[in-house]
């Protein structure tokens, strides 16, 4: 998508995220100490390459090893999940 730039991710960003998803990794599930959190991934489960947005429940705390392999992949479900979501606001919208 043209035009589009990432955003950079204060660490009030990175702690709510970690708290959202109960302080766990999006990918391997292992616990994400706090000491941690400077180290890790933000992750777009529906990948930012692909349009993915900047929604809190696109957004997935990863350590960075977890993030760098899943590289731009994105699972079925996440992505079914990602452009359900966005038919039902934009229809909503209407």
């Amino acid at each position: 998508m043209v035009g589009r730039t990432r955003t950079a991710y204060c660490s009030d960003v990175r702690r709510l995220l970690w708290l959202f998803h109960r302080k766990v990794c999006g990918l391997c599930h292992l616990q994400i100490m706090e000491v941690e959190l400077g180290a890790t991934h933000i992750d777009h489960r529906f990948p930012f390459v692909y349009g993915g947005g900047e929604e809190l429940d696109n957004l997935s705390l990863m350590h960075a090893r977890c993030n760098l392999g899943k590289g731009v992949s994105v699972s079925t479900s996440d992505a079914l999940d990602y452009l359900e979501a966005l038919f039902s606001s934009s229809r909503g919208a209407s």
